[in-house]
């Protein structure tokens, strides 16, 4: 049991490094411990979970990283029981692992699940639905750039050896409306409520504020964006230490991914090799860059230019 915190915590710092392939033995040794010490079904070991099964599927094992999040819910399942709301941010948890890899509709079952749950138990205007909306409307946008980018599902790539496909045409204009049906109806949760939390409202409209914005209806976001700012500006000071100003840093929302990166995207990873090009250059206080230079390459000069 001594062994268990370096362990994980070990594992965790080489996560956070992009170590994957190192983490994941001092992950693999973290769970073992805790499971002789605690038992199989211990929650604290949810953590460790979670981390194992994205290292996983980082360093090719989505197969191996799909058992324990299938873990990670019966974990939940067994502490609160199957029908208590309170495992609903685990749903949410696996969804999102499921959407990382390319399974939106299993994804979405999840999340369509956790909305169930919280409006049978707790009613249809309570504030814990807004936690799988958010991720339903988020996972419309993850597919779009999933397969705009030239990706096919590792898992069914990984299990029936799948050739790489096209991507499909998409206009993000005509992005599906159930995501942002679910975002409106997580704002009106959230307006709704008594006392509504701040953060959350923040959180929500820049969500919503986003969704417009990859739509490209920049007047919609714009708006959305304002009253996001307004709430912020409102938060009390230790909630802002909390959360970090949304609008402090620019946040890219959409960029087309050019033809040639979808067309490598689209090679099984033998079939193709990585490109570099370094660059330096000066922001100006308006934003704009100025005196790019290349410091660094090993690719052509016309791929440069």
């Amino acid at each position: 049991g001594h062994t268990l915190s370096p362990l994980r915590g070990l594992g965790f710092t080489l996560a956070a490094a992009n170590r994957h392939a190192e983490a994941v033995p001092y992950l693999d040794r973290a769970l073992l411990i805790s499971h002789r010490t605690f038992g199989l079904f211990h929650e604290d070991q949810q953590s460790i979970l979670k981390q194992l099964a994205n290292s996983l599927t980082l360093t090719g094992q989505p197969l191996v990283a799909e058992r324990h999040v299938k873990y990670l819910m019966q974990v939940g399942e067994r502490n609160y029981g199957e029908d208590d709301p309170r495992i609903v941010p685990l749903m949410c948890q696996v969804g999102d692992w499921h959407a990382e890899v390319g399974m939106f509709d299993v994804a979405r079952r999840h999340y369509r699940d956790a909305i169930r749950l919280v409006e049978d138990k707790l009613g249809k205007k309570n504030v814990a639905v807004v936690l799988p909306l958010r991720q339903l409307a988020a996972s419309y946008v993850k597919a779009f750039e999933f397969y705009a980018k030239g990706y096919i599902d590792p898992y069914t790539a990984r299990t029936l050896e799948a050739s790489p496909t096209l991507p499909r045409k998409e206009n993000p204009r005509y992005i599906d409306g159930e995501g942002q049906r679910a975002l409106q109806r997580a704002l009106e949760i959230v307006q709704a409520q008594p006392e509504p939390p701040r953060d959350l409202l923040v959180q929500v409209l820049v969500d919503l504020g986003d969704w417009h914005q990859f739509r490209q209806d920049t007047k919609k976001a714009f708006t959305y964006y304002r009253e996001a700012a307004q709430a912020y500006a409102q938060l009390a000071a230790d909630d802002k230490k909390a959360m970090p100003d949304p609008f402090a840093f620019p946040v890219r929302v959409y960029f087309p991914v050019p033809s040639v990166i979808a067309r490598g995207n689209r090679m099984l990873p033998d079939q193709s090799e990585d490109a570099f090009v370094e660059f330096e250059f000066t922001v100006t206080a308006d934003g704009t860059v100025e005196n790019p230079t290349v410091t660094d390459s090993n690719t052509h000069q016309r791929h440069i230019t």
